[in-house]
């Protein structure tokens, strides 16, 4: 008859009474918002926040309409949480003296209001990225059924499915570094590797997006035309 320590029932009942208090919590509570906690620096973080509104998605999209990058700018703009989401390892870069000004800027595992607006800003300028790709694709090709499925990949790839993704590779790789190239920790070397990391691996996301549109647009095309037929 085999033996059980008493560690490993105590190890398993707790994790038993933390897997009931989840359940209880998520039973009871529908939202991981707490308003009652906030950034203690608030103006921080807001002008992190302002910061890259102003560079990232008012700047650089004048540039690319400034030089008829157009085709470009469809590609970049329904990014923009995605790029905040890189952007946002270990809070930032330590500049101004303003040492995790993006903490807040599009955090995954944020629960404070002040988190809950900027992430939603993000959503919001990316969702209108995504409308705006929907859109051109829609007024050149002169056909609604090929703007809208490419939503059906696009909004999946690379709206809803990387940020978290992107979240633990970073710090993955951030380790890495640490471990075996002796980086310091919060150092803005170590924020530069894994943030130019987090932009290859976006950037092999965004290619993966174009083949697979490129290789499933004709039958989501196909499916949408069927089921108007079959609905009207």
């Amino acid at each position: 008859m085999s033996h059980i320590s008493s560690s490993t029932i105590q190890d398993n009942n707790n994790i038993e009474e933390k897997l009931i208090s989840h359940e209880n919590e998520t039973e009871h509570k529908r939202t991981i918002l707490d308003f009652d906690a906030g950034p203690t620096y608030i103006s921080k973080y807001i002008f992190g926040t302002f910061i890259y509104i102003i560079i990232f998605v008012i700047l650089i999209p004048i540039l690319f309409i400034k030089y008829d990058y157009l085709e470009l700018l469809t590609a970049y703009f329904p990014n923009i949480d995605m790029i905040a989401t890189i952007l946002g390892y270990n809070g930032g870069p330590n500049i101004f003296n303003m040492e995790n000004m993006w903490l807040y800027l599009y955090n995954p595992s944020n629960f404070t209001l002040f988190g809950f607006i900027s992430t939603n800003i993000m959503n919001y300028f990316a969702l209108l990225g995504a409308t705006l790709l929907i859109s051109y694709t829609t007024y050149k090709s002169k056909s609604w059924k090929k703007g809208w499925s490419m939503a059906f990949i696009m909004l999946f790839l690379t709206y809803l499915a990387p940020g978290n993704i992107i979240v633990i590779l970073q710090d993955i790789f951030g380790n890495f570094l640490e471990s075996n190239f002796n980086f310091v920790d919060q150092s803005n070397l170590l924020y530069l590797f894994v943030v130019l990391f987090g932009f290859m691996f976006a950037a092999s996301i965004i290619l993966l997006e174009s083949n697979v549109i490129k290789h499933l647009q004709p039958s989501i095309i196909r499916f949408i035309t069927w089921t108007i037929k079959n609905l009207t």
